[in-house]
């Protein structure tokens, strides 16, 4: 926390200084002023140049209420009273020739007789001044008895009753139904970021509204930074190690035995791990001759990307997927990257099958190499393959299928670790029946249609996430069904949401799409309900926080008890979990059917609001306490890390502390608001500072290729069913940056506030297109995009307001 408050002290200085030194300075493009004002609802509300003077007598009756608020302040602002409040004092330093002279005469006089008014209370206002601010005071508090309405069981602000009205322009009678509805709307925004809303709400003075998404985004930002930083420093140049001295060993082995069944086994293997050495280096290391020519052609169909028959793994019948090679995530930044993912790849996706004798000695010849031997420098194969195995449990969970660890297990647990030992007939079949037992506990996420084979053997195993059962579980798997492919809200629907399972029986009808689906979707239910995982990761406790999110508590505000708050809710989560399979794409097994100082008075307060969803601050700061333990435990929280986590765990621990001060109804303190105000640029810096762990950037401007946007895709679903003619890929994808409005009460006045929130994509493309970052971006910049999803549309419109530059506009410094 204090780290967040230094921090918020630096960007007051380095951001705000030079505003105060604009205030003296502002000119007005306004029309001739006038010697009298003219008596209407709105004559405080246009370009006229206002008076030095108000008329004390004049009836009230007709303004409203941010009139009201204003015409109060009339003659505090000719004392030269200096507004804290932002967008009072903004309105009067463009609406008058003579406020911001005035204050500034007041603050420069040097006479120690005459004091700076502080306070309303310390303005020497006339008796008729204060007779006119009483008449004023007692009109507002007739206005308050409407401040709000009740829907159902709660109640919403009355937009009637909005102060900050003025700081906008163009708010078409859409927005404003939908305000006085649901007391937000989302707009459909262009920034490429989510904190360039809120950077721009800072130049314009408009009030924050700190979104969950804003936070969820930098949490993403952060966990893809985790771990770009363990593979590029830990896990690449282990498994490269691990590559060449599996390779080096197996051709030992070839040379040294006369056993033609052992030898053909070592050379197989020699080859299978000079395939991922090359990807990672693109250097050749040992092949065998008898070999040479499938190693070939394997390297050849990995860089081509296009799913096709295999040789060399065995598939004859059905194609081995070789367009899961094609790079995606954040794995298409750099060179190194995309090599290291086709080789993680390849090790996760080339398989042995249990069920066939030979591929089954080949597992478990290779078992024993990984039990007995050691690298150069006597470090154990298996010390090494734990290296990376360890911290890519804690971080993305359980494993799903069989590996060549597990053979190894029982290899050791048999006390059968050699080759000779290993390879025993009696040996074999022992192994082959424990993998059998593991296999119904491990093997979760399987094609309903199987041409290869049902238990698949692995070197590095892909990870079991019980997003991917659902997704997998979900659909009807018949040609040209109805149900042909799953939904986001799946997920959400089998984790107990209940707006999510509403929207897909309701709004989409999915029993009547598919016969079976209610009962397919109860049984995840259940399951979820009782079953808990072995390993809690942080993948799992992101997920969790997803579903924390959409709780609704009674002591919310009412625009958060509302239905049309849980699909924002659900958009948001829905965004958040494409960044979670968009980082995780590379271990998940995919389901498939088959961010100067100056003299003068203090800055006005912009005030800002925190979105007050409390059980899911404090989920993701129990998030974060647990990733801080799971790199501890496997020794991979480095002082960079360490430094990431704690600065994160910061924001989070304020922005629990103002939230608990909303529900509460308490006033937040001058370096609160602040606080929130630069928000933006806050997490601005803290985003350029975890883009890469090699680059350190102190610009955004420096910041080149995707990761200038949110917009991000994965591939979560393949459909390829023989016979069918809606096979292909399912994508999620988030979007630009969409802008939300929310009326929200603030020290007993209602404002209207802007935020940032994502936005959500699901769409089908062939099956021979996985899209990348890069790809996705381009379709958005052109205008290729799908549509939202049709249930967002009710809280979504086109026009976007605009601020009034003319009075709200901050150059900065």
């Amino acid at each position: 926390m204090k780290q967040l408050l230094l921090f918020t002290c630096t960007l007051l200085l380095v951001l705000c200084g030079c505003k105060n030194k604009n205030k003296s300075n502002q000119t007005t493009s306004v029309s001739v002023q006038t010697d009298t004002v003219a008596r209407s609802t709105s004559w405080l509300l246009t370009d006229t140049v206002l008076p030095q003077s108000i008329d004390l007598k004049q009836d009230i009756s007709r303004y409203s209420f941010q009139e009201l608020r204003l015409l109060r302040s009339y003659p505090y602002a000719m004392h030269g009273y200096h507004f804290m409040e932002a967008d009072i004092n903004a309105f009067f330093s463009a609406n008058t020739k003579w406020y911001s002279e005035l204050v500034w005469s007041l603050w420069d006089n040097i006479d120690p007789n005459i004091k700076f008014p502080e306070s309303y209370e310390e303005v020497n206002l006339t008796p008729e001044e204060k007779t006119f601010v009483e008449r004023v005071d007692a009109r507002m508090t007739e206005l308050r008895q409407q401040q709000f309405t009740q829907r159902d069981s709660y109640y919403l602000g009355n937009t009637d009753n909005i102060v900050n009205l003025f700081q906008f322009e163009n708010l078409d009678q859409e927005l404003l139904d939908k305000l006085q509805q649901n007391n937000f709307v989302i707009t459909e925004g262009n920034n490429l970021q989510l904190f360039h809303a809120y950077e721009e709400n800072d130049y314009r003075q408009v009030p924050n509204f700190i979104t969950t998404d804003l936070y969820l985004q930098a949490f993403h930002m952060y966990f893809s930074y985790i771990l770009k930083s363990l593979e590029k420093q830990h896990i690449i140049p282990t498994l490269e190690t691990l590559c060449r001295y599996f390779n080096e060993t197996c051709v030992k082995q070839a040379e040294q035995t006369e056993d033609e069944s052992l030898k053909d086994m070592a050379e197989y293997a020699a080859t299978f791990y000079a395939i991922p050495y090359y990807l990672l280096t693109n250097k050749t290391i040992t092949v065998p001759a008898k070999y040479e020519k499938e190693y070939q052609e394997e390297i050849k169909r990995i860089n081509a990307q296009e799913d096709n028959f295999s040789e060399f793994l065995s598939y004859k019948d059905a194609y081995f997927p070789y367009s899961l090679f094609k790079p995606r995530g954040h794995y298409t930044r750099e060179p190194q990257l995309q090599a290291y993912f086709k080789a993680m790849m390849w090790l996760q996706t080339a398989c042995f099958c249990r069920e066939q004798q030979e591929q089954l000695k080949h597992a478990i010849f290779q078992a024993a190499v990984l039990c007995t031997y050691k690298s150069a420098d006597k470090t154990p194969l298996k010390e090494l393959y734990q290296r990376i195995y360890t911290p890519l449990t804690f971080l993305m969970g359980e494993t799903d299928n069989l590996s060549i660890s597990d053979i190894a297990q029982i290899l050791e647990k048999n006390n059968a670790g050699h080759i000779e030992d290993a390879l025993a007939p009696e040996q074999i079949e022992k192994v082959n029946q424990a993998l059998v037992d593991l296999a119904k506990r491990k093997n979760k996420i399987k094609p309903k249609i199987e041409v290869s084979c049902r238990d698949k053997i692995n070197f590095m195993p892909q990870r079991y996430l019980a997003d991917n059962e659902v997704i997998q579980e979900l659909v009807d798997v018949n040609p040209n069904s109805q149900r042909a492919y799953p939904k986001g809200l799946d997920v959400f629907a089998a984790f107990g949401v209940s707006s999510a399972e509403t929207l897909l029986t309701d709004f989409y009808k999915e029993p009547d799409n598919w016969s079976e689906y209610s009962k397919e979707l109860q049984k995840l239910k259940d399951k979820f309900k009782t079953t808990k995982p072995t390993q809690v990761s942080a993948y799992e406790l992101w997920m969790k926080s997803l579903f924390t999110m959409q709780q609704t508590d009674k002591n919310n505000p009412g625009f958060m008890q509302t239905p049309e708050w849980g699909y924002k809710n659900l958009n948001t989560a829905l965004a958040s979990w494409v960044e979670l399979k968009h980082d995780a794409i590379l271990y998940g097994e995919q389901p498939m059917a088959a961010e100067c100082g100056g003299a003068g008075p203090p800055d006005p307060i912009v005030v800002g609001y925190v979105e007050p969803n409390l059980p899911f601050w404090k989920k993701m700061s129990n998030i974060l306490l647990a990733t801080r333990l799971i790199l501890q435990q496997s020794n991979c929280l480095t002082d960079d890390l360490k430094g990431k986590t704690e600065q994160l765990n910061d924001y989070i621990n304020f922005l629990i502390q103002v939230t608990e001060k909303e529900l509460r109804g308490e006033k937040l303190t001058e370096p609160e608001y602040r606080t929130l105000e630069y928000m933006g640029s806050s997490i601005e810096y803290f985003t350029l500072s975890v883009i890469d762990p090699d680059l350190h950037l102190d610009n955004w401007s420096l910041v080149q290729g995707p990761d200038k946007s949110i917009a991000v895709v994965a591939d979560i679903y393949t459909r390829n069913i023989v016979g069918c003619n809606k096979n292909g890929i399912l994508h999620v994808a988030t979007g630009n940056a969409n802008n939300i409005y929310v009326v929200v009460e603030i020290e007993g006045n209602l404002y209207l506030t802007r935020g940032a929130t994502f936005s959500y994509y699901e769409f089908v493309q062939p099956l021979d297109k996985r899209l990348t970052d890069e790809e996705w971006q381009k379709m958005l910049e052109e205008k290729k995009a799908p549509a939202v999803p049709e249930w967002m549309k009710n809280i979504l419109i086109e026009k976007e307001p605009h601020v009034n530059d003319r009075i709200f506009y901050s150059s900065g410094c």
